[in-house]
């Protein structure tokens, strides 16, 4: 069982202009395509409202476990995020709140043997109620250096959010002006292990990743979920440069050298 991190993240909005991440990942973007009710929605809208302005509204801190991102200005609460379908592998109260951690567990070929320890996790933080702050765990951040994380948040900011038929999608297709360092098919195997299935053709290599929610041993029939996510992660034929990333409902496409 991993160790919970629940130690505060300090306020320095200047040390997030160029080192934050997975922040929707985990908690929203795979999960973009529920039902919401409004006031979720409106929230999400807020939070997206914020990356716009990272240096505003987030502040990093870098510790043994990895990089913690902070809201300084929270407006996610618990509820929201079981809304959205996030059930927590393992809680902890502390004396500020609470702390979850969620998991995606790695799903491949029933012939392929299971690589538990690609198993994709997260840390959240919440103080009366808010999510407070995200953990991305060190082993990924060698695989997404930090001016292609704030390039992420800042086209996620950007991205269009619609809400149809009370589901909520994100549509983003972004490219950026700067030539950012990428990750190579070596290190996304290295960081995710071997992919579900990988697609080839003369232009471009999709790795494609298939997870499910880990949900706790003791959760309600009720509750559980046989839903599944893929992420893509495109790169050039060679596969020397990541070239896009994304989710059924998002996609973003990194410029070329």
């Amino acid at each position: 069982m991993r160790k919970l991190i629940s130690s505060p993240v300090a306020c320095s909005p200047t040390t997030g202009k160029a080192q934050t991440s997975y922040l929707l990942r985990f908690a929203i973007l795979g999960t973009l395509l529920l039902f919401l009710p409004g006031c979720v929605y409106f929230r999400l809208l807020d939070v997206k409202s914020q990356l716009k302005e990272v240096e505003r509204y987030f502040a990093v801190e870098r510790n043994a476990a990895g990089m913690e991102i902070g809201f300084l200005d929270p407006t996610l609460r618990d509820d929201d995020l079981e809304r959205l379908g996030v059930v927590p592998l393992r809680s902890e109260t502390t004396e500020d709140g609470e702390v979850w951690e969620v998991e995606m567990r790695k799903r491949l070929p029933a012939e392929k043997e299971p690589e538990p320890e690609h198993h994709v996790w997260t840390e959240l933080r919440f103080e009366e109620g808010l999510l407070v702050s995200v953990l991305i765990p060190d082993q990924y951040l060698a695989c997404f250096p930090p001016d292609l994380i704030l390039a992420t948040m800042k086209a996620l900011g950007d991205s269009r959010v619609l809400k149809l038929k009370k589901s909520v999608a994100a549509q983003t297709e972004q490219s950026f002006d700067e030539v950012l360092e990428a990750a190579t098919y070596e290190q996304l195997l290295e960081t995710f292990g071997a992919p579900y299935k990988i697609e080839k053709d003369e232009d471009e290599m999709a790795l494609v990743y298939s997870y499910e929610k880990g949900e706790p041993e003791d959760l309600a029939e009720e509750r559980r979920s046989d839903r599944t996510y893929e992420i893509r992660y495109i790169l050039d034929p060679a596969g020397d440069r990541l070239l896009a990333a994304g989710t059924k409902s998002i996609s973003i496409r990194y410029p070329s050298p």
